[in-house]
């Protein structure tokens, strides 16, 4: 065994024995493991612990701290950003749901609409409480572009120069 091998064995050995409780060495890993896609969220330095833990320091543990540990944290974050991603493809597919609903809510209720004008054409009051529903919210008007027509010609017969454009 080389002088360094021995005096790494030693330190070990020193920190388990000063320690109760520590963490005992478990089998190591396959470096392979590490570097498969569920551990995407792992940064580069992580994972090169990681795999020295699984191979070149396999036997060595600390308080808490060992090959084993550090491969059930890897795999609890792994499962972790699985479970996340599932739960954003789940929240994706309700949205697409709730839009479908929504839709289908827009398309009978202007059904609904119409038949219930139709109804009421002999009914003035009715008439005008169903003429001032409207089903799809007013859309904001734009600010960007064009000047409204009008008001360039406002403009042209206050003789006021226009704005610069940028």
């Amino acid at each position: 065994m080389s002088s360094k091998s021995t005096s790494k064995n030693k330190a070990a050995e020193a920190i388990q024995d000063d320690t109760q409780g520590a963490v005992e060495p478990s089998a190591a890993a396959p470096a392979s493991v590490y570097r498969g896609t569920a551990d995407a969220s792992l940064s580069p330095g992580l994972r090169r612990l990681i795999e020295l833990f699984a191979t070149q320091l396999s036997d060595v543990a600390f308080p808490g701290i060992s090959s084993g540990s550090l491969e059930r944290a890897s795999e609890e974050l792994s499962a972790r950003q699985q479970a996340l991603e599932t739960a954003k493809a789940q929240v994706a597919a309700s949205e697409a749901a709730l839009a479908a609903s929504r839709d289908a809510l827009r398309r009978l209720a202007e059904r609904a609409l119409a038949y219930a004008r139709i109804y009421a054409a002999e009914d003035p009051e009715l008439t005008q409480e169903l003429s001032a529903i409207r089903l799809d919210p007013e859309k904001p008007k734009s600010t960007r572009g064009r000047k409204p027509r009008q008001v360039a010609q406002v403009e042209e017969a206050l003789e006021i120069e226009p704005e610069a454009s940028a």
